[in-house]
């Protein structure tokens, strides 16, 4: 009993250090919590985000430079007003595991070149390079990745003339096991505990 309880003692001990990490398995952001009213140019107040060697921009839709969000009020973009882009990283990390990552981009909407985009995990790892012409649509990019426990998304816009991609609607979920694996993994459980009841009934 006093085993049990110095166990369960650890236990708590490492849940209890290890609850305060920034360590999520999920995100979902339109950007729609960031309690603006209108534009927020070289915004640094983001609730999931951080921006760091550099500026973003928070855009309100239809704002005065007529660009338009994808859905919604809010949306990002990616080369803010500093003549330096930013680099746009979440703030927390995700737990190690498969994930579908999904996310919006349409070109900056006011003219001019295009625009390089590297989207980011871990230490820098490029995950995509994407090229956008200034007109184009918005389009929804999707893919799979693995993580290991305290990688983070980033967002770069390649350039600093203040005109950058907008970026909307970044979802991250995790994928879960499919079910012949866990009943792979239970049926071998079973076949392991068969055989150590046998071998006891032999001794």
């Amino acid at each position: 009993m006093k085993r049990l309880m110095s166990i369960l003692a650890v236990s708590s001990f490492f849940f209890a250090s290890t609850s305060n990490a920034a360590i999520i398995s999920s995100l979902h952001d339109g950007f729609e919590n960031e309690g603006q009213l209108s534009s927020v140019l070289n915004y640094n107040s983001f609730t999931n985000w951080d921006v760091t060697d550099g500026t973003v921009d928070l855009i309100q839709n239809g704002n005065q430079w007529g660009i338009q969000c994808s859905t919604g009020s809010f949306c990002v973009d990616l080369d803010g007003s500093t003549g330096d882009a930013g680099i746009l990283s979440t703030k927390d990390g995700f737990s190690a595991g498969k994930y579908k990552v999904s996310f919006e981009l349409s070109g900056n909407q006011r003219g001019g070149p295009f625009d390089q985009i590297s989207v980011l995990f871990g230490a820098g790892s490029l995950l995509n390079h994407l090229l956008l012409d200034w007109d184009e649509n918005w389009h929804t990019y999707s893919f799979l990745v693995d993580l290991v426990d305290g990688d983070k998304l980033s967002f770069r816009n390649f350039g600093g003339d203040n005109v950058g991609a907008i970026l909307d609607n970044v979802n991250v979920s995790a994928v879960p096991i499919p079910a012949a694996v866990w009943l792979f993994g239970s049926g071998l459980m079973g076949f392991l505990a068969m055989r150590r009841k046998m071998k006891n009934d032999q001794i």
